[in-house]
């Protein structure tokens, strides 16, 4: 294979001017096209000034752009001569482009004589075409260039980017055109990479992620590259069918439970790319699980132990304990469906009541799934809340409720009140008064204000229903507001009684559990390890060990994280799931506290929920490489997603050092502790106040400022609705990229 250059030494055969109707904050470049010149003369012609006059007329801003020019001639003449009379021509198109307001710094130029001939004929037509000056415009990314390549679609190459030491292997035949043809002319490679914060702000690109339900996510980017093609001519090349582009990529920092993300040019978002992507694996083999093995094992978690851990008889005894009962545990799943075991169900008392992953199985505390939906309204251990009318009135109902199964303590101390409900929230609800005295599986009291208006919150059907009501009497009396707030401070106690208590028994439980799983993964086999970024893990397992999982892997992963569940419900799956054959493979003997001892010594810390130990072990590695390939082009992101929690809401504005204020474009807010990036575009912004983060403003006018983490943490912002920041100028940050590095740079020290 041939290793190229970037073209900043090379040519591109391209005589159209292109722009690109698609996001021009995305794909690069913004324009490519040949200027001419006549023989042996480095003047701009009339016509290579109007087409200079004309694509400068389509910028919005020259200022903002960057461009690269490569000079050419005929091989008419010596080299030596030639050289020096391309480098003149890229430097008059330089001149003329700065002159109409492009920034110097931002236009880079070279010349390569006859060495990059568009046509290789000695005729005078072809001579013509040789003699220009090969025009590339791009968006002033200020610290993410392009790099560009020149290849041959009909050959195999090999590039080495000069930036990260990526190295890009391209076979031959690689490229298609928009209608699915084979490509086999010559092609203009574009690529670039994003290493940093100071990238991934530049690219003005969505740094974030809108999970709907699952909440809103920061990205915590491992590396971000893109990576585009075009003809001859200009027009954007895809990739032919069956075709792919491998690549062994650094990552840019070590990171945990990275995903491959792609960016949708069309819809201006992230979508998910891992099918777009393939890790080889052939070249290394990266046993670090850590996060993705404990979501794909099913929470089988085990970080290091320490060395008192593993000396502790107590330790020991729980452990061959806890192994001596998973049978215990896998058989107790017998008399339920849906792979359940009572003794794995780590969901709290708060969860049962309105967790997302429990709202169809649980009457009360109890699990019913396996039981006739039928049977379970009838029966008063699960459905044991009785409305009861008092009284109706033309715009109101009046009811008392009644503990059927008096496994609800707490209700002794409201059990005599009755409620006024208002007919037009029931119509709000859209329940009729039928519905309204059907049994309930559960029911919460909340005080909204004066002691008098409450709010029932009423379970059924796996769904809570939020009625206002107003505590109309108690035992039949009108009750005063003492009486009232008395047998109410008496309710919550009581619940919040037993909510600890159920609570403690399910961490008990959870902590027992915590055992059976450390027990069972010293014995799983040392081989199941996982690819760094690759899920190779449930390939390998299912065609060597027979281990299965059924569950989606991403969603089942976001559903125990939405309902909180301590122990995840996919660990009971796996464990149930696997029953016949944990049995027959690992179930099947007695462990000694000696050999207990020697499994622990000998258990691979890699295999660890524990990020240190990762980070650590991917050192001991020496920092392999992951090889990978791609089966589309665009922009391709290898990203952590870390929870956003809204922790202030502000209206802000800013001004300047001198109080003038500063309309602005977007503001961006970078958390150093999640190392996250949220963009807005209005006033409205939220900040982390428990995280250090830097504030950078970007004005309409084209200046940028900012306001570093040391000094935004000294402001008072806790409970404030709006704030004006006062924010310092960045000065000319197109020619210091580094002052981009130094902002997000935080110390503890300021």
């Amino acid at each position: 294979m041939i290793l190229l250059k970037p073209a900043l030494q090379s040519a591109w055969r391209i005589n159209l001017l292109l722009f690109f109707a698609i996001n021009l904050s995305v794909a690069q470049p913004t324009a490519i096209f040949n200027l001419h010149f006549d023989l042996d003369r480095d003047e701009l012609t009339t016509e290579a000034s109007n087409q200079l006059y004309e694509a400068i007329g389509d910028l919005p801003k020259p200022e903002v752009y960057r461009a690269v020019l490569i000079g050419h001639t005929d091989q008419q003449g010596s080299l030596s001569y030639n050289q020096d009379l391309s480098e003149r021509r890229a430097e008059t198109v330089k001149n003329f482009l700065v002159d109409n307001g492009f920034v110097a710094e931002q236009v880079e130029y070279s010349g390569k004589a006859f060495l990059d001939l568009m046509i290789d004929q000695t005729t005078e037509a072809a001579y013509a075409k040789n003699r220009r000056v090969s025009v590339i415009f791009e968006k002033d990314y200020r610290n993410v260039p392009s790099n560009y390549y020149y290849l041959s679609a009909q050959q195999p190459t090999s590039i080495k980017d000069d930036r990260s030491g990526t190295e890009i292997d391209i076979p031959e035949n690689a490229f298609a055109t928009a209608d699915g043809a084979i490509y086999e002319g010559e092609v203009i490679l574009m690529y670039r990479e994003f290493r940093d914060f100071a990238d991934f702000m530049a690219t003005d690109m969505p740094m974030n992620f809108d999970g709907g339900e699952r909440g809103h996510f920061y990205f915590n980017s491992t590396g971000m590259f893109e990576m585009r093609a075009f003809d001859e001519e200009g027009h954007p090349l895809g990739l032919n069918n069956g075709k792919s582009i491998d690549l062994a990529y650094p990552q840019s920092q070590l990171a945990v439970g990275a995903q491959v993300w792609q960016f949708n040019d069309e819809k201006n978002r992230w979508q998910n790319g891992e099918d777009q992507l393939a890790f080889t694996g052939e070249t290394e083999r990266i046993s670090v699980p850590v996060d993705t093995i404990d979501r794909l094992l099913d929470s089988l978690y085990l970080g290091v132990v320490s060395e008192m851990a593993i000396q502790s008889d107590v330790f020991l005894g729980q452990l061959n304990t806890a192994y001596e009962r998973i049978p215990e545990i896998i058989g107790s799943t017998t008399a339920y469906s849906n792979n359940y075991s009572p003794l794995l169900d780590g969901n709290s008392f708060r969860t049962r009541f309105r967790g997302r992953n429990v709202k169809g199985l649980y009457a009360g505390t109890h699990y019913v799934g396996h039981l006739d939906s039928a049977s379970i309204h009838e029966n008063p251990m699960y459905y044991n809340i009785a409305p009861k009318e008092v009284e109706e009135t033309a715009s109101a109902i009046i009811i008392q409720f009644e503990d059927l199964s008096g496994e609800n303590p707490e209700w002794a101390s409201l059990a005599g009140s009755s409620w006024k409900i208002r007919k037009k929230d029931l119509k709000v609800k859209k329940l009729d008064k039928d519905q309204l005295l059907a049994r309930f599986a559960d029911l919460r009291v909340s005080h909204q204000k004066r002691m008098r208006h409450f709010r029932l919150q009423l379970k059924l059907d796996g769904k809570v229903i939020s009625l206002p009501a107003i505590w109309h009497k108690m035992d039949g009396q009108t009750a005063n507001r003492k009486a009232r707030e008395l047998a109410f401070n008496q309710y919550r106690k009581d619940l919040r009684v037993r909510r600890k208590a159920f609570d403690q028994k399910i961490k008990e439980q959870s902590d027992e559990l915590n055992y059976y799983l450390t027990a069972l993964k010293l014995l799983l086999p040392k081989d199941l390890g996982l690819d760094s970024l690759q899920f190779s893990f449930m390939d390998i397992a299912t065609s060597i060990h027979n281990i299965h999982w059924k569950e989606s892997r991403m969603k089942r992963y976001y559903d125990d994280r939405a309902g909180k569940d301590p122990m995840r419900l996919g660990g009971r799956s796996f464990l149930v799931a696997q029953a016949a054959h944990l049995k027959e493979h690992y179930l099947n003997r007695s462990f000694s506290k000696d050999q207990w001892i020697t499994l622990l010594k000998s258990f691979d810390p890699r295999v660890s929920y524990d990020e240190v130990t990762y980070v650590t072990t991917y050192k001991e590695l020496g920092n392999p490489v992951p090889r990978f390939n791609i089966s589309t082009l665009g922009v391709f992101n290898f990203d952590v997603l870390k929870r956003f929690k809204e922790e202030q809401e502000l209206m802000a504005q800013f001004k300047d050092e001198a109080g003038q204020h500063i309309d602005f474009a977007r503001v961006e807010v970078i958390n150093h502790r999640l190392n996250g990036l949220l963009r807005y575009k209005k006033e409205k912004i939220h900040i982390d106040l428990k995280s250090p983060n830097t504030l950078v403003v970007y004005a309409k006018d084209g200046r940028v400022f900012y306001l570093k983490a040391d000094e935004l943490m000294k402001l008072d912002l806790q409970n404030r609705k709006a704030y004006a920041f006062t924010v310092k100028d960045l000065g000319d940050y197109r020619s210091k990229p580094s002052l981009f590095r130094n902002l997000l740079s935080y110390a503890d020290n300021g």
